[in-house]
């Protein structure tokens, strides 16, 4: 399949990290090494020419709204918020924006933050830079205490961050030092307000508001200036909030990251477990699983899983947290597996039933992966440790191939092909030493019925492929034979004139590995004859023989092999002029050079002495 279920799930792992550390992400100290203009702007700030603006400053962020202060159920957009974003936005400028909170409690405070995604929604807005709570009301807020009023910052940006957005909190530095207890805002980055030369805020923080009263070209008056420490535009676009999609992608194909040994079906023994958007703590928790959840790996990094989760995909701790692996495989029973929606919209049901009430949908294309089967129905998991349940009449089985290295080094990931549909096979990418991977078996010990590559049609069951590795053939000399791989000349004791008698008296060929010989001249192998090397019909080495004195091949030592060395060693004939193997003959009494205490012999030898 072109799989949308395959990019969805393995292809394509898009993660969100969050790199907080405690109450932001930069310090006072020793800020990150960005050192960017930032304006923040409303409805006070118009008339803005953004051709100007855009070559002033590195980002924007604007005033989206704030809770009436007459009639405080009402939520109002800054009247400016849209004409704002679509100027930043006309010019490629970095936005971000701001929501004055006068929230009272934990429950307005959550409302806001709300608001604020329901509004960026209805705009298309994903901004490039934080979405903060701006807390600075002098009028309603004043009434609260400490307490109170770090809850209401701390349940704003939570909720942002459940959300997916990246949250901040803007307040001045006396507010951060005496109304609120920065130090337990863990999902929140500081932007602090003192109109000073220097911060002299203690706290961490990534921006700072030093005037009220600055100048910009192209915009009009007045304007709030900072300094940003962090770039935070690449940061959100690159790990995925806003509504960014993120780039970072991680292929499981890849030996890094997987260790077949790994996968398999995991029990969680812990009470609960986060699911993650990477393998790592610091990356954020997309939802929760619960005691006695078992889940499939896929993909192993760093003692990290990764797993389907709702429709989406995450990782998990296999670190102290599950009993082992249950199965190594997906199970072949039962209709476990993943499934891809085959409908516009699919509801998600808290039971087995249309009876039960509505969770939650899915849509045409969406990927889950199905952990039990009751009747035509499917169970899943959905965040929070909370399991779902599909018609899988509406679901299209996806077919799970699970490669097995049949106990060859390396990593694969699997393959989902759709129930019916036919797939090219992966490339291997399993090594078994030296020996040839001659296909996929359906069993650990059968033979290989799948090419490297091969078409595979998918059934109604997940399967198995295991490796099939045969030696790649092996050969020695023997009987005396002196081997040279360098020059890839073998020198022998006589000449034999059948070639079963010559692989008798001279090779061991082991594996599978056979021999071909082809004389120089005539029937005879001697000087000249080569030979190769076969195993599976392909070819795996070649040498030549050499025999001491019989220099042009013909089995013998006479007077035309004397003519010849006779004519290497007085330089009558270029060295070049002769191969190796003659190189190897002429070499009559085997002390490694050819001179004329080999002329000698070869006088005994071409006379009969």
């Amino acid at each position: 399949m072109d799989c949308k279920a395959l990019k969805r799930i393995i292809s394509v792992l898009l993660f969100v990290v969050l790199v907080f550390c405690t109450a932001g992400v930069g310090t006072a100290a020793s800020p990150d090494k960005a050192n960017l203009t930032i304006a923040d702007i409303s409805k006070w700030n118009i008339s803005i020419n953004w051709q100007k603006t855009a070559k002033n400053i590195d980002g924007i962020i604007a005033r989206i709204g704030y809770r009436g202060s007459v009639y405080r159920d009402n939520l109002v957009e800054d009247p400016m918020f849209a004409s704002h974003f679509s100027g930043a936005t006309s010019v490629s400028l970095p936005f971000g924006c701001y929501f004055f909170s006068t929230a009272l409690n934990e429950k307005e405070a959550e409302e806001e933050a709300l608001w604020v995604i329901k509004t960026l929604k209805a705009y298309k807005c994903k901004p490039d830079l934080p979405v903060y709570i701006d807390m600075e009301d002098s009028t309603v807020q004043n009434t609260l205490n400490n307490k109170q009023r770090t809850a209401i910052a701390k349940t704003f940006c939570d909720t942002l961050y459940k959300n997916g957005y990246y949250p901040g909190l803007y307040a001045n530095k006396y507010w951060l030092t005496s109304l609120i207890n920065a130090s337990e805002l863990k999902n929140c980055t500081i932007w602090v307000a003192q109109y000073a030369s220097q911060c002299s805020y203690k706290g961490e923080y990534d921006m700072w508001q030093y005037t009220e009263t600055g100048t910009i070209d192209g915009i009009p008056g007045n304007v709030d200036i900072n300094k940003c420490y962090r770039d935070f535009s690449s940061f959100i676009k690159k790990y995925g909030f806003n509504g960014y999609m993120g780039t970072e992608v991680i292929d499981p194909d890849k030996e890094d990251i997987t260790d077949t040994s790994k996968f398999g079906t995991y029990k969680l023994t812990a009470t609960s477990l986060n699911v993650r958007s990477g393998a790592g703590t610091e990356y954020r928790s997309l939802g929760t699983l619960k005691n006695g959840s078992e889940v499939y790996v896929y993909a192993y990094k760093d003692g990290w899983g990764q797993i389907s989760f709702s429709n989406d995909v995450g990782w998990i701790s296999l670190n102290q947290n599950y009993s082992g692996r249950i199965s190594k495989y997906i199970s072949l029973k039962n209709g476990v597996g993943f499934y891809e929606v085959n409908t516009d919209t699919l509801n998600i049901r808290s039971g087995a039933s249309t009876s039960y009430s509505k969770l939650g949908t899915l849509s045409l294309g969406d990927t889950v992966f199905i952990t039990s089967v009751s009747g035509k129905w499917g169970s899943f998991y959905l965040g929070n440790g909370a399991v779902g349940w599909i018609s899988l009449d509406y679901a299209d089985f996806i077919g799970t191939v699970c490669f097995d290295g049949n106990g060859a080094s390396g990593g694969m990931s699997h393959q989902l092909i759709e129930k019916g549909k036919s797939e090219n096979l992966k490339k291997n990418n399993f090594k078994n030493g030296d020996k040839k991977f001659c296909g996929w078996a359906t069993s650990a010990s059968g033979s290989a019925v799948y090419s490297d590559g091969a078409s595979f049609k998918m059934g109604t069951c997940n399967t198995v492929l295991y490796a099939v590795f045969k030696s790649g053939g092996e050969f020695s000399f023997i009987g005396g034979a002196a081997a040279n791989s360098n020059t890839k000349t073998v020198t022998v004791g006589s000449a034999v004139t059948a070639q079963s008698d010559f692989i008798a008296k001279y090779l061991s060929l082991k594996n599978g590995m056979n021999a071909k010989i082809m004389p120089k001249k005539g029937f005879v192998i001697s000087t000249g004859a080569v030979i190769e090397f076969f195993c599976d019909g392909e070819l795996k080495d070649k040498y030549t023989v050499a025999l001491p004195g019989d220099i042009n091949g013909d089995g013998i030592c006479d007077g035309l092999d004397l003519s010849d060395a006779a004519a290497y060693i007085y330089g009558t004939k270029k060295a070049e002029s002769f191969s190796f193997a003659e190189r190897e003959a002429m070499d009559i009494n085997r002390d490694g050079k050819i001179d004329l205490s080999d002329m000698e012999m070869f006088k005994n030898s071409a006379y009969g002495f």
